[in-house]
């Protein structure tokens, strides 16, 4: 049965870690994980005829399948919902199983983003908060020079790839220090759930 939901209500459940949040233990992360892994598992079966599959090197390095959900909001809004099931064994970086979700505002505006990925040995699965998408977007067009500008293309692109490179280092002490891509439990395992049993496929350019 779908359920309607409010512009901020249905991922009002998404905590941010401040550090100083109880540690799963090793059982809850293994039950929080095998619950993810149904999720994905369960939400390909439903919506089989929607998946779409690739081959290693056409937009990832290894061969993964991937379908579209979306859920409508009560103010016009939406979640965007990415479920991807990849495979392990082209590179050593990849995560078996992943769940993107994003609202995205009436205006087609990408907002709050977040990505759920299970471990590769399968023990936990983690939440990883990458923030507003349309502010780093706009940001971005502030700072883009004339493309004819090549010099100043030159310096824009290093400064991408700079900022990219702080990024992930950022990304790398949030998470040392407890503050992004922490386990999550079986509550929250459950809610995504709840949110799949709303959302229907969607088309996947």
């Amino acid at each position: 049965m779908n359920k309607s939901y409010g512009s901020a209500e249905a991922i009002g459940f998404i905590e941010k870690p401040d550090g100083r949040q109880a540690e799963l233990s090793v059982g809850e992360r293994r039950q929080a994980a095998r619950g993810f892994q149904e999720l994905v598992d369960d939400t390909f079966l439903r919506h089989m005829s929607a998946a779409k599959s690739y081959d290693a090197g056409v937009v990832s390095p290894y061969s993964q399948s991937s379908i579209l959900l979306g859920v409508l909001q009560d103010d016009g809004s939406r979640l965007s919902i990415s479920v991807q099931s990849n495979s392990t064994k082209e590179v050593d970086y990849a995560f078996p199983r992943e769940l993107s979700i994003q609202e995205i505002s009436p205006d087609g505006y990408g907002h709050r983003y977040y990505r759920y990925k299970l471990a590769r040995d399968g023990t936990e699965v983690t939440r990883l908060d990458v923030g507003d998408v349309s502010q780093k977007i706009l940001a971005d067009k502030t700072k883009r020079p004339d493309p004819k500008d090549y010099r100043a293309m030159i310096g824009f692109t290093e400064n991408k790839i700079e900022e990219l490179t702080n990024e992930i280092e950022n990304q790398k002490l949030e998470k040392s220090l407890g503050l992004n891509d922490q386990p999550v439990g079986s509550d929250e395992i459950a809610k995504l759930t709840e949110i799949l049993d709303s959302a229907t496929p969607q088309k996947l350019f």
